[in-house]
């Protein structure tokens, strides 16, 4: 398959989420783009020449329509982007691309912040969440009703393993494989 993968390039994202997709879908023998896109800019405008910057590094909506999936990791992260790049009208109707958005969050954060996900609804056609009941609360008809689905994280175990003879770190409790160290 042939996906493009959009996410936050972030310090404050899980690399398992963002650039440890890529490296996991071309491990499974995937065609994949690489698309990632700065954190939210947490702004109400984006200066003209960040957006044409970030413009030039993502593929045309010619280069997306080609691929069979697009994936969106974080759409809550970087839907602000979509925006400031594609257009979220073209994104919804001009990218004819099948699109899968991947949460990163709950709407109820531990935090007491609560995000609310109907604002990026536009983003994909089918939303994967890492907490049960954003599933069950989001596949409501009126909502994404029968397009939802519960989806934890999970640990690149190729580069992440148990302790073992091949670990940098023996005897400590980091659990970073030698394969690590090209990344």
């Amino acid at each position: 398959m042939r996906i493009a993968c959009f996410y936050p390039r972030s310090p404050f994202a899980s690399w398992n989420i963002c650039g440890g997709i890529v490296e996991t879908l071309r491990r499974m023998g995937h065609e994949v783009i690489d698309c990632f896109t700065p954190p939210n800019p947490n702004r109400d405008s984006i200066p003209a020449h960040l957006i044409d910057r970030i413009k030039a590094d993502l593929p045309t909506i010619e280069a997306l329509n080609k691929c069979d999936l697009i994936l969106v990791s974080g759409p809550e992260h970087i839907a602000v982007w979509l925006d400031a790049v594609y257009g979220t009208y073209e994104w919804k109707n001009a990218i004819t691309t099948v699109k899968a958005g991947w949460y990163h969050e709950s709407m109820n954060r531990s935090d007491g912040a609560e995000i609310d996900f109907t604002q990026v609804g536009w983003v994909s056609h089918f939303h994967f969440f890492p907490a049960a009941q954003d599933v069950e609360f989001f596949d409501q008809p009126h909502l994404y009703g029968g397009r939802c689905w519960w989806a934890p994280f999970a640990v690149d175990t190729a580069i992440f393993t148990t302790h073992t003879e091949e670990c940098l770190c023996v005897g400590s409790p980091d659990y970073i494989c030698k394969e690590a160290q090209k990344y």
